[in-house]
């Protein structure tokens, strides 16, 4: 199944075109949203959910580092390197990307 292309953004990683966009998942009424991405292939296969683990409501009123096409490069690069096979239908692929925030 492929997401819609309203409201997504492109990026380039080893010559494939990949979809992303910001989602919020699995509210945490005590910490907030917590923020992640949706990305997909430009034709269709297995989704991955990359999770940043920060949050779109910060209480401290520290302002964590942007979500920028770079990171979602990186964030390919490693589910890809961790085994999501981008190509084929399937579950979608969880990847906790909180670590690639701060490098």
């Amino acid at each position: 199944m492929t997401f819609a292309t309203k409201g997504t953004r492109k990026v380039e990683v080893r010559n494939e075109r990949f979809l992303w966009r910001i989602r919020k998942l699995k509210h945490n009424f005590d910490q907030g949203t917590p923020l992640g991405a949706a990305i997909q292939h430009g034709e269709g296969g297995a989704l991955l959910m990359a999770d940043f683990g920060r949050c779109d409501q910060n209480w401290y009123g520290i302002e964590g580092p942007p979500i920028t096409p770079a990171l979602i490069k990186r964030c390919i690069d490693v589910a890809i390197e961790q085994g999501w096979k981008f190509r084929e239908k399937g579950p979608r692929f969880v990847l906790d990307c909180s670590e690639l925030l701060v490098a």
